[in-house]
């Protein structure tokens, strides 16, 4: 059997003969991380509700905190053609949301259960049962998305659990060396317990546990437009041209699975879940690619404040 193994690649490089500039010691994500995994983690596991109605607060430090990040917003959401009277009120949004994910990662037990059933909309649910029928497992691809990790513990509380394929320690240059060589292990060890079933792309065997998973006729989610890949291919995505892989679609044409896009989006209060029609995957991984692409596009664009990656393209 060929395997086609996912590989991370540096998102920076320095230039050729130089080192790469040494990080700070503790850098204000140091300590923003310090406090969400030691005090933070504490008070959400004794007062969630508590935690989940700090959202407010947090969400006016946001707002007037992150003058840098709001300029960087701006600068991509203009690229991808969203239009110049929106961008204000759509950055606020986006960093609602932001800090809401953040807070619902400490609750998310409590959350899923106070959210109510007329709260939770789930379409599509025949694309993903006409795929499941095939015994081949099903390859579900997605974006980065705030409801993520949201809209996989409700699937996974209504029979329909899902393994995540994900990066074990993304690079992150606002990161100080405590943050590197100590907290960041805890911040991905405490991201295990709340996601659960993972297969990190830095692992040898990462394709044949995906090839694995897919025979044994499970559901398994890659997110298509994150960057830590071998095998690359050039896209236009959100008015850029942008690194891509097509790895996930080779190894679901090995297993035989169909690929099914997977969209989600909300908070606590209401989720939307929706799967599309199945993919063929065929001999030509490039055209797959860029229906897929053309999908992920129209849905970010239709709820931009949803997308979690703007900070990052």
């Amino acid at each position: 059997m060929t395997s086609v193994v996912l590989i991370p690649v540096p998102t920076s490089r320095a230039a050729p003969g130089r080192p790469l500039p040494k990080p700070a010691i503790v850098t204000l994500k140091d300590l923003c991380w310090l406090a969400y995994l030691y005090p933070g983690r504490v008070f959400a596991r004794i007062f969630p509700g508590l935690t989940l109605s700090i959202q407010r607060p947090g969400e006016w430090f946001a707002k007037h905190l992150a003058r840098a990040q709001r300029r960087r917003l701006a600068a991509r959401l203009s690229v991808a053609g969203i239009a110049e009277e929106q961008l204000d009120s759509l950055i606020d949004r986006y960093l609602d949301r932001a800090v809401g994910r953040v807070l619902l990662d400490l609750t998310l037990d409590h959350a899923v259960s106070r959210l109510a059933p007329d709260a939770i909309t789930i379409e599509g649910l025949e694309h993903l049962r006409a795929a499941q029928a095939r015994n081949n497992g099903v390859l579900l691809v997605s974006g980065h998305f705030f409801a993520s990790r949201l809209a996989k513990r409700v699937l996974r509380e209504r029979g329909l659990p899902v393994v995540s394929v994900r990066h074990p320690a993304p690079p992150d240059p606002a990161m100080g060396r405590l943050g590197r060589y100590w907290l960041q292990a805890r911040y991905m060890a405490f991201l295990h317990s709340v996601i659960g079933d993972e297969v990190f792309v830095e692992t040898p065997d990462c394709s044949l546990e995906i090839m694995r998973r897919l025979r044994a006729g499970e559901l398994v989610n890659v997110h298509v437009d994150s960057p830590f890949s071998s095998q690359s291919v050039r896209h236009s995505f959100l008015g850029r041209d942008q690194t891509f892989t097509t790895n996930f679609i080779r190894l679901a044409k090995l297993a035989g699975s169909p690929i099914v896009p997977f969209f989600f989006g909300g908070d606590h209060r209401r989720l939307r879940i929706a799967f599309e029609p199945s993919l063929e995957p065929t001999g030509n991984p490039d055209a797959t690619l860029a229906e897929i692409l053309r999908r992920l596009e129209r849905e970010v664009l239709s709820r931009p404040h949803d997308y979690e990656l703007w900070i990052m393209l």
